[in-house]
């Protein structure tokens, strides 16, 4: 007997009792989710265990519920045990049931009043028709014996001698119209395939339809760029709560909806107000939050600060066990001002005792004193001062790891610090690790505090020479292959490629360096240096890049000016390895690059005019004008050419 069910108002059997009325089986399964034992996810219980309860997933992926398949030879959940042998499910017979509405055996797909019915007859009447046999035979089964691999499985190409199977053929790529790169196809569109970052794209970016002349058509989706609606097709992207054109993601819904339902549940109340929630709403790619919000450590962490605003603390954070999330959460809370910034010393001394957890007292003493009063107090300064980046932090943390990787060492010599002597020195600095002169802070140190007697003489690693091994640079700005890549790596390669600009500075440009004259030329401000003119292709990319930075809530310091590379957390910028990184993929050396346009720079202008340019030390624009015999007389002479021509 079927009835309505008191929770979703489907017409279904109802097997189990709630407080408003009777349910059914799905709604009964919703309502009484419970944390499984294994993946830690909020699902339906499958099993209950010794030690609590199991979701359906992770019980079919229990020991003793895989098997490998006797017919296909896979290791799988086994779904029936015939004559002993164990079968996967796509080896294992379904069970047949005679379908009331067309009289056939079939596996049973849906049960209605009159009896069970199969797949297709069930699919015909939802739709309001009859299912009428089809008149052609069926196509042949997609399992054949793969040529790769040779196991009996689901191949494509099946009806041709090179079957392949899945793992075997990998992912099939198609020609994309829009990029013209080989992509794993997202949908089949009048003009071809497409991939699915430009399936985004398109739908964002809307254009005129030809009949309706309204900005609704999706470009190459349908013939002569109509759109859906003038061709009677359902309008594709269309939000059925703000009418918005954009990918939906769940129930009809864009994902800035969609974000909005999901954060207003986790609220005490939904109508309370939130500078978290609204912070989240106002991001620009609201699908990326969706899928940051749907990881259980990042849901339940959440919820639990927003459901109880009084629990907002650095201290809460810090005993979270979910770290990386907490950090991200913080950077969240204090970009929304509900936390005050910490200084980056704080999190270095919170480090300090898992380095220290293997030694002795005495020298765990004086590792933290050398933290103390050598690196940290720099660090204080420096923060003072505004000089902090992430990789000041970095190389302070790779210091106090060599000081101690040096203890260590000495006492699997059966050394101390007190008796150290010019032996021992040199044998460590004879071995051929790279790393081996990142001790050389902790010994000054050590040597100025008098921690041993023997008085030292310590090597000096090798300073690099000035100059360039190849003079031609790897980057080309003028190639087709350049607009392809993402902005604000575009603007990253050509600083360094034009003007020799080190990463750590690009990456710490804000607004605020930022000069627009009434021409819309670009300039760059900087300290005890001239102001930076930037070329023509350059200056544009660094105007649309202050319009996105200015637009995007990542980006926003606590001064209110906005980072022009953000990185991942709130307030922050990106680092230099993430774009060492990005530069490594496009075969782009930023030393090579930078070495390139210094020694241009030094060909053409003396030290004095690249300093002021650049804004680079005097004694390294000495070093450069040197190495490649720029001086005051060839300068004046190209000058007065220059103003001679102009005249």
């Amino acid at each position: 007997m079927t009835a309505i069910c008191a929770h979703c108002g489907d017409e279904k059997p109802l097997k189990y009792g709630g407080d408003a009325g009777r349910i059914c089986d799905r709604c009964y399964k919703q309502l009484h989710k419970k944390p499984c034992i294994r993946c830690d996810r909020l699902r339906p219980p499958a099993r209950r265990l010794a030690n609590g309860h199991i979701c359906d997933v992770c019980y079919r992926l229990e020991p003793d519920r895989v098997a490998e398949c006797a017919a296909c030879k896979s290791v799988a959940p086994f779904t029936a045990i015939i004559n002993g042998a164990k079968l996967c499910q796509l080896c294992a017979p379904r069970k047949t049931e005679q379908c009331t509405a067309c009289g056939l055996d079939r596996p049973v797909h849906a049960r209605s009043s009159a009896g069970p019915l199969c797949q297709r007859c069930s699919l015909a009447q939802k739709r309001g028709k009859a299912y009428r046999p089809a008149a052609k035979e069926r196509r042949p089964s997609r399992r054949r014996t793969c040529t790769s691999c040779g196991q009996n499985r689901l191949c494509i190409d099946y009806s041709s001698g090179n079957a392949r199977c899945t793992e075997c053929a990998g992912r099939i790529n198609r020609l994309c119209f829009q990029c013209g790169r080989d992509r794993p196809a997202h949908a089949q569109w009048a003009q071809g395939s497409i991939c699915s970052g430009c399936y985004d794209q398109a739908l964002r970016n809307r254009v005129v339809c030809n009949l309706c002349e309204t900005i609704s058509a999706i470009k190459g989706k349908n013939i002569d760029d109509t759109c859906d609606e003038c061709c009677g097709l359902k309008a594709l992207g269309k939000c059925t709560r703000c009418a918005t054109l954009s990918r939906l993601v769940a129930a009809g819904l864009c994902a800035g909806c969609k974000l909005r339902e999901v954060l207003l549940q986790m609220l005490p109340t939904p109508t309370s107000e939130n500078r978290v929630v609204n912070l989240l709403l106002q991001q620009t790619d609201a699908r990326s939050v969706l899928h940051w919000l749907q990881r259980p450590a990042v849901h339940s962490l959440l919820a639990q600060l927003l459901q109880n605003p009084d629990s907002v603390s650095h201290e809460t954070l810090d005993l979270s066990e979910y770290t990386r999330q907490a950090e991200y959460i913080r950077a969240l809370l204090v970009s929304a001002g509900i936390l005050r910034g910490r200084s980056v010393v704080f999190d270095i001394e919170r480090w300090l005792p898992t380095i220290l957890a293997d030694l002795n007292a005495a020298d765990c003493a004086t590792v933290r004193a050398f933290a103390g009063w050598s690196l940290l107090r720099r660090m204080r300064i420096r923060e003072a001062r505004g000089k902090t980046t992430h990789n000041s932090v970095r190389f302070a943390h790779t210091l106090l790891r060599a000081a101690v990787n040096f203890i260590r060492w000495l006492s699997q010599d059966g050394k101390t610090l007190s008796g150290l002597e010019q032996e021992v020195v040199d044998r460590w600095f004879a071995r051929t690790s790279g790393s081996k002169y990142l001790v050389l802070p902790f010994l000054r140190w050590a040597e100025r505090r008098k921690l041993f007697r023997t008085k030292l003489s310590m090597p000096k690693p090798a300073s690099p020479e000035i100059g360039v091994v190849n003079t031609t640079a790897q980057f080309d700005p003028d190639s087709n292959d350049t607009a392809r890549i993402d902005l604000t790596i575009q603007v990253a390669l050509l600083m360094n490629h034009f003007y020799g600009e080190h990463l750590s500075r690009i990456v710490q440009l804000c607004t605020l360096d930022l000069y627009f004259d009434d021409d819309k030329q670009a300039f760059i401000r900087r300290k005890r240096a001239r102001m930076l003119k930037l070329r023509a292709p350059l200056s544009d990319l660094v105007r649309r890049l202050d319009v996105l930075a200015r637009e995007n809530p990542k980006a926003r310091r606590p001064d209110g000016a906005h980072w022009l590379f953000p990185g991942q957390s709130y307030g922050t910028h990106l680092s230099v390895s993430r774009l060492e990184r990005a530069f490594a993929k496009l075969g782009v050396s930023a030393r090579s690059e930078r070495n390139v346009a210094l020694a241009h720079f030094a060909s053409i202008s003396p030290a004095p005019v690249i300093s002021a340019l650049l804004g680079i030390h005097a004694g390294t624009a000495v070093r450069w004008s040197e190495q490649f015999g720029s001086n005051y007389g060839d300068f004046v002479s190209r000058r007065k050419k220059a103003i001679d021509a102009r005249c």
